[in-house]
């Protein structure tokens, strides 16, 4: 029998089967958390992995432009017939303004001439921190066909750490090759073949003159029969004094005499507008047709090449407006001017006048003369041939009718100072460093005593030694010392340079020496003719001779240190170098005492002389391991070590360099200054150009030097929120641009064309809550020149391809009074008078 199914028997099975399936499903959500968790890690990898890769996207877009604006700067002055060492150091500063920092680590450098069968020649290597090789002296070959610089940076990352990477790699390769001539060339025509009547108009009779050892040339010297055949090879930094009209008509000797030229128009504005630097080739130009039978020996592209004819602009007289252009060319001689030099011309009257360019000359315009119809000149300096300048190697002009926009970007730093109040009162241990050899002789023009000018007489614009201002800075330092704050602190006075052994070239003039040694204590603090009078006596009788063996005069700082204790009369002991040297350390010392540095010696060619010359003031050759430099900046790293401020001062005159005649160039000097917490930096380098410089310099150190200085005033910190300017340097009534730096001082200045400019900053009042002072803030420095002041000058190079960055720096500090910079603390109002 068969009873049926209660209700609640019918009610648990129901329950029963939906118990059992949420059974289930809650076993597979607890089987998927851990499959989830992996994919989470998965997912967040990936995207860590793209941000870091999106990053090195973005880098790898500034590395290739600042690689490409490195090759094309190399190129361009391998085109100027300049020197590899110049080239490399060209493609260096190049990087540096697209904010490629060497000295950070990251980045590999190579630079290369490439051959048409491909094969390399190297220009220059930088790996990490470090030069690992360069070609030391010569000059470009002449058969390369372009210039590669390979650029690698290893970049940090930050979330693909995750999965083990620590670093990604970026490379480029930047090529420049041959293009046209377009910016820096100028419509003057120079004669390939020389007449014998050209002559310096100065000196009546010489036949053909120059700033070059034997003086003028006779007509019968073997140059004459070379540069009267169109021979130029001999003629490089050869000086030339042509004549040209100075109106419509008139007759001149052929080959005497400079023809006008025009790349399409005519007249004075025209001419003008065509000289005005950096000149207007790119916009277009329209060869002649030559007649007379003359046929045209290339087919006209619109571009200025040799062998083409040009038409001679008629009518032109020497206005205003083209003496205006010409004569910036005469105060800044690195204005190169590339001229069109003619071998011959159609209709030599002057009238409908054609020129037939066979080659393409590097000029410095050295002076001209645009009085009187008879006494009208250019005075050139012929420089070599010049080639046209660079393009991108994928046939991208560097110029074009439209001019390329660039971008100036940078930061903005204070100076800002505030009283400190110290926990105890410190004394000094300061030691003095004065280069003593023979180029201190010079003058502040880098002119030497002796020298003559071109006819043969004594130099009348040779003014006196800048050994005298560095003599006297020596004496004035010790005697505006402080001895009523300081009275205990003491000096030592070392000289390097001279002839003899390195010992007797490097001298201790005054172990360590207390001011009031000699006379009273009562008398010397106030009484500057009483201060280390023994420091004042050495310094007085001191002459300028020999070489520079910087790394020895660091050996005898060394030891000097040794012998100063941390603490003197129960007060802390600051030690203090202050180094100043006008020349290339090219004398080694015994730090390492190596067969290829021998001690006392130096590692350039005996002969030939020029070759000697050009090693001997070369830094970067002496910069290399284990030669005078790299010595030096081993033994500036021990003073470091021993707790030293370390200020290197370079004198560094205004200089011109001609054949024969180095100027100094302080690379390596700033990575031997320090602030005694064993790091370098430009806050304790500084360069004086000229008297005043030197006493600035001089000054701003004493004062740091004082109990009651004013923190930290060796040191700046970023600005925020300054008014920052970018002008044109000519002074042209071009619309100034006005930006403001942001919270970290970084401000940037776009879609400028290329050209000269500064960066100024407005007066700022700024607060210290140090001292709860609010000083004004009015002088302008440049902190990547310490010799500026006023301004951070600028140059946008045309031949940097689009879009290329040029970095610059601008600080803000204190006003100037009596040439002496404020301290901002004996009396904070005088910041606001």
């Amino acid at each position: 029998m068969q009873y049926p199914l209660r209700t609640s028997q019918r009610s648990f099975t129901f329950s029963g089967d939906i118990r059992m399936r949420r059974i289930g499903r809650r076993r597979q959500a607890g089987q998927s958390l851990p499959l989830i968790a992996v994919m989470l890690v998965v997912i967040i990898g990936m995207v860590g992995l793209s941000v870091d890769v999106g990053n090195a996207y973005g880098q790898q877009r500034r590395v290739q432009n600042a690689a490409n604006a490195g090759a094309v700067a190399a190129m361009n002055l391998a085109n100027r017939n300049s020197s590899n060492p110049n080239v490399w150091d060209n493609v260096k500063r190049t990087l540096a303004a697209n904010r490629i920092d060497l000295n950070s680590g990251y980045y590999d450098v190579r630079a290369e001439y490439i051959f048409d069968n491909a094969a390399p020649q190297l220009i220059g290597e930088w790996h990490g921190k470090y030069e690992s090789d360069y070609i030391p002296t010569g000059n470009p070959p002449k058969n390369f066909t372009r210039i590669q610089v390979t650029l690698t940076e290893r970049m940090d990352t930050h979330f693909a750490r995750i999965v083990g990477r620590k670093d990604l790699t970026v490379n480029a390769n930047g090529s420049a090759c041959v293009g046209k001539f377009g910016l820096g060339t100028y419509p003057i025509g120079v004669p390939i073949k020389l007449n014998s009547t050209v002559h310096d108009i100065l000196n009546p009779g010489a036949s053909l003159t120059g700033t070059y050892p034997n003086g003028p040339y006779p007509t019968t010297h073997a140059l004459w029969s070379q540069v009267q055949s169109g021979v130029w090879t001999n003629m490089i930094d050869r000086e030339i004094v042509l004549r040209f009209r100075n109106k419509q008509g008139g007759s001149v000797p052929a080959g005497s005499h400079i023809g006008w030229l025009t790349w399409g128009g005519n007249g004075n504005s025209s001419m003008a507008a065509s000289l005005t630097f950096p000149g207007n080739l790119q916009d277009g130009f329209t060869e002649a047709t030559p007649g007379n039978g003359e046929a045209l020996t290339n087919t006209p592209n619109g571009y200025l090449d040799p062998l083409d004819w040009a038409d001679g602009n008629t009518g032109v007289q020497m206005s205003n407006g083209i003496i205006n252009a010409l004569q910036p060319f005469t105060t800044h001689p690195e204005r190169i001017m590339t001229l069109p030099m003619y071998l011959k011309t159609n209709n030599q009257s002057g009238t409908n006048a054609k020129f037939f360019i066979t080659m393409m000359g590097q000029f410095q315009l050295i002076g001209f003369n645009a009085n009187g119809e008879n006494n009208s000149y250019l005075r050139l300096r012929y420089k070599g041939e010049a080639k046209a300048p660079a393009v991108n190697c994928t046939g991208e002009p560097m110029f074009t009718v439209e001019p390329r926009r660039y971008t100036v970007s940078g930061v903005a730093r204070l100076n800002r100072v505030y009283r400190e109040q110290p926990a105890s009162p410190v004394t000094h241990d300061i030691v003095l460093v004065m280069d003593t050899s023979g180029s201190m002789n010079f003058d502040w023009n880098d002119r030497r005593p002796g020298a003559y000018t071109e006819s043969g007489n004594p130099d009348p614009g040779y003014q006196y030694p800048r050994f005298d201002d560095a003599k006297r800075v020596i004496k004035e330092f010790v005697r505006n010392y402080d001895l009523t704050t300081d009275p205990d602190a003491r000096i030592s006075f070392i000289t390097f340079g001279g002839s003899g052994t390195l010992e007797q070239s490097t001298k201790i003039q005054d172990n360590w020496i207390h001011a009031c040694v000699t006379y009273p204590a009562t008398l010397c603090p106030t009484n500057p003719a009483l201060k280390w009078p023994t420091i004042q006596l050495h310094a007085d009788n001191l002459t300028a001779t020999g070489g520079t063996p910087g790394p020895y005069a660091f050996e005898r700082v060394i030891s000097q240190l040794q012998n100063s204790a941390s603490t003197r009369n129960g007060k802390p002991v600051r030690k203090v170098v202050i180094f100043a040297t006008d020349g290339v350390f090219n004398i080694c010392g015994t730090e390492p005492n190596t067969a290829t540095c021998p001690k006392g010696d130096n590692v350039c060619p005996d002969s030939p002389f020029d070759a000697r010359e050009s090693c001997l003031n070369d830094p970067q050759y002496q910069a290399i391991k284990p030669r005078p430099i790299w010595q030096a900046q081993r033994l500036a790293s021990r003073v470091k070590l021993l707790g030293a401020s370390v200020y290197m001062v370079a004198v560094e005159p205004t200089c011109t360099p001609t054949s024969g005649h180095y100027c100094f160039n302080p690379y390596g000097l700033a990575e031997m200054s320090s602030g005694g917490d064993a790091t370098s930096g430009n806050n304790y380098y500084f360069s004086a150009h000229d008297k005043d410089g030197l006493n600035h310099v001089y000054s701003q150190i004493l004062g740091s030097l004082g109990p009651d200085r004013c923190v930290p005033l060796e040191q700046t910190e970023l600005a925020g929120e300054l008014v920052v300017e970018l002008r044109k340097s000519d002074g042209s009534t071009w619309s100034r641009t006005t930006t403001s730096a942001d919270v970290t001082g970084e401000y940037s200045f776009t879609d400028l064309e290329p050209g000269e400019y500064y960066v100024t900053v407005a007066p700022k009042e700024i607060y210290s809550p140090e001292d709860q002072i609010t000083r004004r803030y009015s002088r302008v420095r440049n902190p990547l020149n310490a010799g500026e002041q006023g301004r951070s000058s600028v140059y946008i190079n045309p031949q940097y391809p689009e879009g290329a960055v040029v970095y610059t720096e601008t600080m803000l500090a204190l006003k100037l009074v009596n040439g002496v910079p404020l301290n901002g603390c004996s009396n904070p109002t005088l910041t606001y008078n």
